[in-house]
């Protein structure tokens, strides 16, 4: 009888060591992610079986972490690699046991420009300066995209000088950059654009204008412009010219700026009696 009884406690002893847990846990749950995006890294939530170890694979490295060992939440940041991202989903238990993957894809976009707002620090530009500061504000749909990629040009048109050189700007993180236009020496109006290299779908809605005006510098020289009409033949436009003696004459003050730019010019009319006037 002695001998039986330590039979069976061997062989019970036996029989519990060998036995394991072969039963793979169920396959994770996961919360809805997005089909595309512009971001390096995609959060994925779900639930799973409790304390069970979490893999992620399919991105652009392999996420690991632990699901809750009282609710079976999980939450892991996974890298994506550009284009397709097959994500699999594994729940593995204490044992190495691990479950049918649950898949999710997810396409990778470079980022885009969905927006370029542009703004001018001055609209009035003086010609002997010649510059125009700007500011550019590119914006996307997915607030957290790094836009510092983004490649965004300014160039100068509708303008009376046609060599105005083309400006690359430098995005920050938030997709904000500041540029200056040089060469804005000639009078008139003008138009700066700002335009995304990269656009979004809608191509208008990634670029932008806004209006200036270039006035005349500083006052440098004044000369006095003289025209006539003699037997219905012009004389002049000069500084000096000789006409007869109660001809009427058109005269013009004109000012003058460093670079040629009319400041301002005064008609003025007079009739020549006995004079000549010289300049």
């Amino acid at each position: 009888m002695q001998l039986t009884r330590f039979l069976l406690v061997v062989l019970s002893l036996g029989i519990g060591a060998s036995c394991s847990d072969a039963e793979p846990p169920l396959t994770p749950l996961l919360e809805p992610l997005p089909a595309i995006t512009s971001l390096e890294t995609v959060v994925v939530k779900g639930s799973a079986e409790l304390a069970a170890n979490i893999a992620i694979k399919g991105g652009g490295a392999t996420a690991t972490g632990v699901a809750d060992a009282t609710t079976g939440l999980f939450e892991l940041e996974v890298p994506l690699a550009l284009g397709e991202n097959a994500l699999q989903v594994s729940a593995i238990d204490a044992t190495g046991n691990a479950s049918p993957p649950a898949t999710a894809t997810i396409l990778r976009e470079p980022a885009r420009a969905e927006s370029v707002r542009l703004v001018l620090e001055t609209n009035i530009v003086d010609a002997d300066q010649g510059t125009l500061a700007v500011q550019v504000n590119v914006g996307n749909d997915e607030p957290a995209v790094d836009l510092a990629s983004l490649a965004v040009t300014i160039f100068v048109k509708d303008y009376a000088k046609d060599a105005i050189a083309t400006v690359a700007v430098v995005l920050d993180n938030d997709g904000h950059g500041r540029a200056i236009i040089t060469g804005l020496d000639l009078i008139g109006a003008g138009t700066v654009v700002a335009r995304a290299d990269i656009a979004a779908q809608d191509e208008a809605a990634a670029e932008a204008r806004s209006g200036f005006l270039v006035l005349a510098g500083e006052p440098t020289s004044v000369t006095l412009e003289l025209s006539a009409l003699v037997d219905a033949t012009p004389v002049g436009p000069a500084s000096s010219i000789q006409v007869p003696p109660g001809t009427v004459v058109d005269a013009a003050v004109v000012v003058i700026d460093g670079l040629g730019n009319v400041v301002r010019g005064e008609p003025l009319t007079l009739e020549v009696q006995d004079a000549q006037l010289d300049g």
